[in-house]
Order: structure tokens, then C-alpha cells, then sequence
């Protein structure tokens, strides 16, 4: 179309563009306006060009896609956050993997009030007594006093929380620091969606988005901290061989995270529990633990967790969903993307 003005040489009848997983074409089909062949009644002739190209960016791919399923994108939000996380599944991977030159595997990372990590929480939170009841984290029922200076018991779930201490900001093994535990309340419980490691079965992929449904609070820096784990090395002792991640850096590799929010980042944790401290949405005072959080608010901590793994060449895109009318959640996104051009704003 640019090349080929229509009020400068003639028509453009077609202009076909073929996407392919490796090869873009272009097919274009025009009418050319004759200067001599006009005095004999041909007025146009019919030209065909096509053009072939292997895209330059032939990478392997891994993307890690945090995705808030938090209450507040119930009805037509998460409707749409499934749409355009199936879209984005089904233009990333291969029909047929074992085809191609290169691979690109999808991990996808739900969360609300936590993470659901599945059969793989006592790995990497650590196990705990069964049956038993007890004033500090560990036990499968935690007693603690709420802000109202009353007693509460909560029951641990395959759902955790952040990680505390000098490994906060950091992708060490769970093997040698333990993600924090999760004891919510009845009210807030642990999400249903698990985690999905690495994988480029794309029918999983679809499957698991488009079983994704809202409820639960927003522990934003813990989805945010899991996008990151599934795409470190360090973390591949627990999956299958298939879902580990490749080195940082290796060659012709981009490991990316994409984090889609609201941006109502609202529930840090102390032991284990949603802190005193937490915002509007975190649930009931009543369910909440007598400290702050050790590690600051959501944001503070999604920020320092942006960073590190920035450091390590992961690319960061922000999706900016709906956006709550909070400047620290504006902030939050822009701040985390890799740079301007990867933040994006969809109102």
C-alpha cells in the first residue's frame, strides 16, 4: 500500500499477509493504468508480486504469563483476560513442536490471594505436621491472634505466600529457602488454578485458560514471584524435564513474563496470613494476622522482585487491564516493564 499509491499508478485489487511460525509472506495483486495500449482500449493491466521472508528474530521462547484472577476481574474481565491469553497461546506455540527448529513453551501462573503450587507445595514450602494444631507455622492448623486481639485458626493449603529473609529477592532453590505458607480464611480461600509449568502442549495451555475463574484478594507480588521461578534454572530440580527452563542467557533465547492486572495489589503476609497491614480487599480485619508483613506492601515487594529478575535478561511486559484508579498500581506497571515500550495500557 505504500509503495503502490492508488492516485499515483493505479489500483491495489488484494494485499495478502501469511504470518507464518517461521516465514512471513506478502502476495499483492494490482492494476497498473497503459499509456500506448490505452488508444487501443486497454486502460489497465494486471501486475502480481509476492515476497517471502524468514523472520530475523528466530528464537527459542519462554513465556511466563501471570495472570490476575483476583474477584475484581469477575463477568466481562475475566472473559476477556481468557480470550487474549488463548489468542497469545495460540499464535506463540507450534501445532507440531517436534517440527520445528526452535521451541516456545508457555508457563502460566494464576493468582488471587496466593499461588497454587499444586503437588509441588511441600517441596517448596516446606511440609508440615499432619493433624496437628500449634501457635507457630508448620502444623496443618496455625492458631494466631487477629488485630481484634482474638483467636483464630486456619488450616494450611497448597496455596503459599512470599518468601522472607535474604533469599526475598532472589530465585534460590526452595531446597535452600522455603517459600512462605499459606493458612487463609474460609472467606478467602486458595484459589483453585494451579500453576503451569513450561510446556508447549498447547491443548493444556487452552484448557487451563480457559478454565481460569475470579475470586479471592490480590497478593500481586506473589503471582509475580512465581512468573519469575518458572523461568529460572534454579527451580528445574522440580518439574519435569520437559518444563525446565534453559539457562539465563543462552543463546538465541528469550525468556519473557507477562503481567496482566487490575492492579489492586492489596494482600502482603505475615506467618503465613494476611498481615495487619494489608489494604482495602484483603478481606475481613477478623481473618487477619496481629503483624505487618515482614517484607513491606505488595507493591514494594512486586517492584524489588521486577528488578532482580530484570537483572537477569528476562524481558517484562506490563498489561495494564481495566487499571484501578491507584497511582502506586500506574507506577507499579511502568516501573516494572523492561522499558516504556513494553507497558500497555487496555482500558
Amino acid at each position: 500500500d505504500k509503495n503502490f499509491p492508488d492516485h499515483r499508478i493505479g489500483d491495489t485489487l488484494s494485499l495478502d499477509i501469511d504470518i507464518g511460525y517461521k516465514e512471513l509472506s506478502v502476495t499483492a495483486t494490482a492494476q497498473v493504468r497503459t499509456m500506448f495500449m490505452a488508444i487501443l482500449g486497454k486502460e489497465y493491466v494486471d501486475v502480481r508480486a509476492f515476497a517471502e521472508v524468514t523472520k530475523a528474530f528466530w528464537n527459542d521462547i519462554e513465556i511466563s504469563l501471570v495472570l490476575d484472577i483476583t474477584g475484581s476481574m469477575a463477568g466481562a474481565r475475566i472473559v476477556a483476560l481468557r480470550e487474549a491469553a488463548a489468542d497469545l497461546v495460540r499464535m506463540i506455540v507450534p501445532d507440531n513442536p517436534e517440527a520445528q527448529e526452535k521451541y516456545a513453551k508457555v508457563a502460566i501462573v494464576p493468582y488471587s490471594m496466593g499461588v497454587n503450587v499444586g503437588t509441588y507445595a511441600n517441596q517448596v514450602r516446606g511440609p508440615f505436621t499432619s493433624g496437628s494444631t500449634c501457635t507457630t507455622p508448620g502444623c496443618q492448623y496455625f492458631r494466631f491472634t487477629n488485630p481484634n486481639n482474638q483467636s483464630r485458626t486456619h488450616q494450611i493449603t497448597n496455596c503459599v505466600s512470599e518468601r522472607i529473609g535474604p533469599h526475598a529477592y532472589t530465585d534460590a532453590p526452595p531446597s535452600t529457602a522455603f517459600v512462605g505458607r499459606n493458612y487463609p480464611p474460609s472467606g478467602n480461600p486458595c484459589l483453585s488454578s494451579q500453576i503451569t509449568p513450561l510446556t508447549d502442549n498447547k491443548n493444556l495451555l487452552l484448557n487451563r485458560v480457559n478454565a481460569l475463574t475470579a475470586s479471592g484478594s490480590t497478593a500481586g507480588h506473589v503471582g509475580i514471584a512465581w512468573g519469575w521461578y518458572l523461568l529460572a534454572p534454579t527451580f528445574n530440580y522440580l518439574w519435569p524435564a520437559a518444563s525446565r527452563a534453559a539457562d539465563y542467557m543462552s543463546e538465541d533465547l528469550y525468556k519473557i513474563v507477562v503481567i496482566m492486572t487490575d492492579g489492586e495489589f492489596n494482600s502482603p503476609y505475615c506467618q503465613g496470613v494476611i498481615s495487619r497491614d494489608s489494604t482495602t480487599g484483603s478481606g475481613a480485619t477478623a481473618d487477619k494476622i496481629n503483624c505487618d508483613a515482614p517484607n513491606g506492601n505488595s507493591y514494594y515487594q512486586s517492584g524489588r522482585l521486577c528488578e532482580a529478575m530484570k537483572e537477569k535478561g528476562i524481558i517484562v511486559y506490563t498489561i495494564a487491564f481495566d487499571l484501578v484508579n491507584a497511582p502506586a498500581a500506574l507506577t507499579l506497571m511502568q516501573e516494572c516493564a523492561t522499558d516504556g515500550t513494553h507497558f500497555y495500557r487496555a482500558d
